[in-house]
């Protein structure tokens, strides 16, 4: 057997070997390029997911801020408006399970703090006060003292929730 007739017996044969390699490394190539664009796009999904998330969490800390600050500007024998307390209310408790645990108690008792504030506002002036009134003052006293003091700790509370930081992980 010659090396032409080697040749021609096996041309085809070697053909079809080098044309399937071919197809396979150009089949792998572009499977290793949708591997990587999906990837991408997880990591991507995910952190807009994330971004999405910071920002109903911020939503509920500004209407919390809200909320302190119209319950703590209302002068004694004035309410606060009343509705303007209750939307507040309803945007911080759709989040709930934006937060921890931790951090859903904390927003309870702050909540109920600020409305409890208004419920305990007699009219004072020139007045001695006793029984009932007298101790609706003092509740209302140290409702409005939680409302203040929970005023700087509230950023606290919330940061590691509130943080950024987790927008860099994703899948790798």
């Amino acid at each position: 057997m010659t090396l032409v007739e080697f040749a021609k017996d096996f041309a085809g044969p070697a053909a079809t070997t080098t044309a399937a390699i071919v197809a396979a490394s150009i089949a792998g190539y572009y499977a290793r390029q949708q591997a990587r664009t999906a990837r991408l796009q997880a990591t991507i999904a995910l952190d807009k997911l994330k971004y999405d998330t910071f920002e109903r969490r911020l939503a509920v800390l500004t209407a919390t801020r809200e909320l302190m600050k119209l319950v703590v500007n209302v002068r004694p024998g004035e309410m606060p408006d009343v509705s303007k307390m209750w939307e507040l209310r309803r945007t911080i408790e759709t989040a709930k399970y934006l937060f921890s645990d931790k951090v859903n108690k904390y927003l309870d008792e702050l909540v109920e703090a600020c409305f409890d504030t208004p419920n305990y506002t007699p009219e004072t002036a020139g007045r001695v006060l006793e029984g009932e009134e007298r101790e609706s003052l003092i509740n209302r006293g140290k409702a409005m003292k939680k409302v203040v003091g929970e005023s700087s700790r509230l950023p606290k509370i919330l940061e590691d929730e509130l943080s950024l930081n987790f927008l860099k992980s994703g899948p790798k």
